[in-house]
């Protein structure tokens, strides 16, 4: 295992998953008719689904005999459901899927949990890849990363790739690359067959 790769990629996981909350949140704006209920939406859907993600994956991940090949596979499924999701948001801004009342904050909701909840889970796949016998130091390197990516992550967004390219390609440009993280992970652990 190259352990700076888990690190470099553990950065991008939180790096793209604070490029989503930014992208995604204009749109749900839009659809939602208030600022403040959108980004309420974002975050209660993000915090919980990295929850509920990370604690349900708790006591699987010490099962599996490829931690970092599942690791890539949800990676993989992140950037698939992220390209879905910004189409389907984008859509409804022209009137394809018609919500009504207060439906459209629990359909947000849900939506918005669904890949917070694999972000969720790569915690623990990654730790226990990671981490050995000093664990403090191990876990500090990984949070750290992390963070460090997720504090970027925004102002990448923010300042540099909406302005640029606009929200849709920004979303997609997060979603190649956790798609190339998965990929990596799956293929240098020799693919999914006995990973779990």
């Amino acid at each position: 295992m190259n352990r700076r790769a888990v690190l470099i990629a553990f950065f991008f996981a939180g790096f793209t998953a604070m490029v989503y909350e930014i992208a995604w949140s204009r749109p749900l704006q839009v659809i939602l008719g208030s600022t403040v209920y959108s980004t309420s939406t974002i975050l209660a859907g993000m915090l919980s689904g990295f929850t509920l993600g990370s604690y349900l994956m708790a006591r699987p991940s010490d099962r599996f005999r490829k931690p970092l090949a599942v690791f890539g596979l949800t990676e993989t499924l992140i950037g698939v459901y992220g390209i879905v999701f910004i189409s389907l948001i984008t859509s409804q801004l022209s009137g394809v899927l018609p919500f009504a009342g207060y439906w459209e904050l629990a359909i947000s909701f849900v939506m918005v949990m669904l890949p917070a909840l694999m972000m969720g889970a790569a915690w623990p796949l990654v730790n226990r890849a990671y981490i050995g016998n000093d664990e403090a130091s191990d876990a500090a390197k990984l949070y750290s990363s992390n963070s460090f990516g997720s504090s970027l992550g925004p102002m990448a967004a923010g300042f540099l790739l909406i302005p640029f390219a606009g929200i849709f390609l920004t979303a997609v440009m997060a979603a190649l690359i956790n798609i190339a993280i998965g990929l990596f992970f799956i293929y240098s652990q020799g693919g999914l067959k006995d990973a779990f």
